[in-house]
């Protein structure tokens, strides 16, 4: 793979009395920062509209997922339901969304589940991220994870962060764990070794490792506070590789009833989910028995839609051209002549459209395609004291009906007149009578 590069500006340093270490930013910053800066790689960033995280807890990663434009639909899963629930409310819109829509539309699920286990409303998903989850996960669990997450879902990227077990000796006062609830805590060549064991087993997957939490000085030998591993489906980075095609076998055993005149794939047959060798159906919850086929095993807690911009369907001339309509109308009182005709110079009408220039060559030729005329037109030039031709585009200003009858005139008109007392309703000829007495 490509050498893919992290920004990393951070810094730490033990406090006075040496009885913790102050880093900055905070390293859950730094972990976030960096999941979302590999996200938005220029190589795949496009192409990842979904995004899943396991183990959301409090949803602390959203605001970042949030605000990254290409993400259209982001899956959160996690088993404690009572936090997914109690927190909902940090990720539902805000009144500033709703004057600011997006370009894309947004649609957020919510799932309570595991990620040792199979949903098919998780299958469309371009990324699957993981922050430090694995040190909570009972061995059958992690075991079925790596088949899981590169077998049934293959995603295009997959991020997974873990502490750094190596770098514990540098913490003050430490004793066996960071966290009450890890199972284990893995040194750099433990996770190097896991990982780059998952693509001996899935090889259509490459594998890079970055450290995130840069320890004080002299600490550089232990590497950074946690770890991270960037896996990339091997066709994201070469659109000429093949992967293999999985046969749908666990060891002996033939999983999918395949035959030879009708291949299926593992995701369209049943069991979706590998039993036994491959993995484990380590249902956390007592959900019902489901169907031959029936593969939702999380539990819906909730889905919140982001308000957007509908979809702009017209064309690029004629966005630009309606830009250009716009300046006309704006300019057109300013340059009406005595017919009541604006002549318009093109150089007032010229328009930026996404971030570029539209030339008056531009503007020319689509307000003729238009139907638009296009004259020479004699304009004084102040800063020369002279009268130059130049291009203009010709407007008809449209008048409001007058009536003679009545006295009034054009609303463009500056002599604008009330009527005379004669046109006066008898409510004002009462109203009038009435102040008189």
């Amino acid at each position: 793979m490509e050498e893919i590069k992290i920004e990393n500006s951070s810094s730490s340093h033990y406090n006075k009395d040496k009885s913790n270490i102050i880093f900055t930013p905070a390293v859950s910053k730094q972990r976030y920062t960096a999941v979302h800066e590999l996200l938005t790689n220029t190589k795949w960033r496009e192409s990842l509209n979904s995004v899943t995280e396991y183990g959301c807890s409090s949803y602390n990663f959203f605001p970042y997922l949030k605000n990254t434009s290409n993400i259209r639909e982001i899956n959160f899963v996690d088993l404690d339901d009572y936090i997914l629930e109690e927190r909902l409310f940090y990720i539902r819109p805000l009144l500033y969304d709703h004057f600011n829509k997006r370009t894309n539309p947004l649609k957020v699920n919510v799932f309570e589940g595991s990620i040792s286990d199979p949903d098919l409303r998780i299958l469309n998903s371009d990324a699957v991220v993981g922050i430090e989850i694995i040190e909570h996960l009972f061995p059958d669990t992690l075991q079925a994870v790596p088949y899981m997450i590169f077998y049934v879902i293959k995603p295009k990227v997959v991020i997974f962060t873990t502490p750094n077990a190596d770098f514990n000796v540098a913490l003050p006062n430490f004793k066996k764990f960071r966290h009450l609830d890890h199972k284990f805590e893995w040194t750099r060549e433990q996770f190097e070794s896991w990982a780059s064991n998952i693509t001996l087993r899935f090889p259509q997957y490459k594998v890079t490792f970055f450290g995130i939490g840069k320890g004080p000085e002299g600490t550089d030998f232990l590497g950074s506070c946690s770890q991270l591993a960037l896996f990339v489906r091997k066709d994201i980075l070469d659109s000429s590789y093949n992967p293999p095609i999985s046969k749908c076998f666990c060891g002996q055993i033939n999983l999918c009833n395949t035959s030879e005149d009708n291949l299926n794939h593992c995701l369209t047959c049943y069991p979706m989910q590998p039993f036994g060798i491959c993995t484990y159906l380590t249902k956390s919850k007592e959900f019902k028995s489901i169907g031959k086929n029936d593969l939702n095993f999380y539990r819906l807690v909730g889905t919140i839609v982001y308000p957007h911009k509908e979809e702009d369907k017209r064309s690029k001339e004629e966005r630009i051209l309606d830009s250009i309509q716009d300046k006309i109308y704006d300019n057109s009182f300013k340059y009406r002549n005595e017919d009541g005709v604006a002549e318009i110079p093109l150089f007032k009408i010229t328009t930026i459209f996404e971030g570029k220039l539209i030339s008056e060559e531009e503007v020319k030729d689509i307000l003729v395609h238009h139907g638009y005329e296009i004259k020479d037109c004699l304009m004084k030039n102040f800063n020369e004291e002279s009268d130059e031709w130049i291009s203009c585009v010709l407007h008809q200003i449209p008048i409001t009906p007058s009536s003679s009858e009545s006295g009034t005139e054009s609303w463009g008109d500056e002599d604008y007149k009330l009527s005379d007392e004669k046109s006066l309703s008898d409510w004002d000829k009462e109203t009038e009578i009435t102040a008189v007495n």
